[in-house]
């Protein structure tokens, strides 16, 4: 995903203006939201945004990095205009799918 990132990035003609310091996200937890029971899950979710829609020049709309603590997660909920993908970095998933069921 990273490197999907990246090319994404670099293709985007708009952030070529940006200085290369500017352009990178880097992570910093003191700016974390804490935000409870995300679409009704357990626990709560901490995390930052590192982009959003206004700095690309595609359909991303977001990308969001952040801590899921032990015993939290996210409620089931539906996306129907878009996708939704989660990159673990630390730990094992337990999850099922938010696809909305075929029509």
């Amino acid at each position: 995903m990273a490197f999907a990132l990246t090319l994404v990035l670099l293709a985007s003609p708009g952030m070529s203006l940006e200085p290369l310091a500017k352009r990178i996200a880097h992570k910093d937890p003191s700016k974390y939201s804490r935000e409870p029971h995300v679409h009704g899950g357990a626990g709560e979710m901490f995390f930052e945004e590192l982009f959003n829609a206004a700095v690309f020049e595609t359909n991303l709309l977001f990308l969001h990095r952040g801590v899921l603590p032990p015993k939290s997660g996210i409620g089931h909920h539906y996306h129907n205009q878009m996708e939704e993908m989660f990159v673990i970095l630390d730990n094992e998933p337990s999850s099922r799918s938010t696809a909305a069921p075929p029509v």
